[in-house]
């Protein structure tokens, strides 16, 4: 694909997201509802940590202030899928209905079709409230600045980003060789990334190497070492989010593509 095709079909996708979201904001009391919502719910875990640390002063040796820098980073790595990816949960809707044959047929690639064809308003929820955690906590905790800093921020905002894009898209694309079960498995991995808003210290071994391989330490717990400059030689892994997030999207590209051959049409 050429450099002119690539800008041309990022800036379809670009177009169809601001879409979406724009038909989302067209009924503005069930937009503003659910972010609402969202920061509501969400907001549970930080007033729970809130009343938990007004009891003790640290958690696994980490203060409610580099909670705040977990949480945040966890927040934002959940806020964008939302909003740019939201389409894989669509997925088994539109296999059964009819509707991924257009896909197909579109001059554009199906799985950005598919990531572009819903926008969740949650997202904007947890934007907010994850920006203001990750700011509370990085003016109060004690961060080893360097120049680096921001840019390993925004490197593992991205990189998680890309690890929770591309665990959505493959556990949802169990349609394709399964089209008429009803599967929990997506939503069970996407609340699992509850584990990621606390320091892997504090679970056992088992559950430790759990989070480590499925990955959801590496959304915000190995980033947050080197930012706080705290564990051994572990808190290189940090830098590992990048080499991971590739990893699981060409690992979503592989299935991506298997299951697209695979797919015959409704009741396949």
């Amino acid at each position: 694909m050429g450099h002119g095709r690539v800008r041309q079909v990022l800036r379809t996708y670009v177009r169809m997201q601001l879409a979406q979201l724009q038909s989302g904001m067209s009924h503005r009391g069930d937009f503003w509802v659910t972010i609402v919502g969202v920061i509501l719910q969400q907001s549970v875990s930080l007033v729970f940590l809130w009343v938990f640390f007004s009891q003790v002063t640290e958690l696994g040796g980490w203060s409610v202030w580099d909670m705040a820098i977990l949480q945040g980073l966890v927040l934002l790595t959940m806020a964008f899928p939302d909003l740019v990816g939201d389409g894989s949960w669509q997925l088994r809707f539109d296999v059964n209905q009819g509707n991924f044959d257009r896909v197909l047929v579109r001059p554009m690639p199906p799985v950005m079709q598919q990531a572009a064809s819903r926008t969740a308003g949650a997202g904007v929820g947890n934007l907010l409230l994850g920006t203001v955690a990750l700011g509370i906590g990085l003016s109060h905790a004690a961060v080893a600045w360097a120049w680096w800093s921001i840019p390993l921020m925004v490197l593992a905002v991205l990189s998680g980003t890309v690890i929770q894009l591309s665990i959505n898209l493959i556990t949802n694309m169990g349609v394709f060789w399964d089209p008429g079960a009803n599967t929990a498995i997506p939503t069970l991995v996407s609340r699992m990334r509850e584990f990621a808003k606390f320091p892997l210290t504090i679970y056992d071994g088992a559950l430790r190497i759990f989070v480590t391989i499925l990955p959801l330490s590496f959304l915000a717990y190995f980033p947050s070492l080197l930012l706080l400059d705290r564990g051994g030689p572990e808190r290189w892994l940090g830098l590992a989010s990048p080499l991971v997030a590739l990893l699981l999207a060409s690992i979503a590209a592989v299935l991506w593509r298997i299951g697209v051959n695979k797919y015959q049409g409704v009741g396949h």
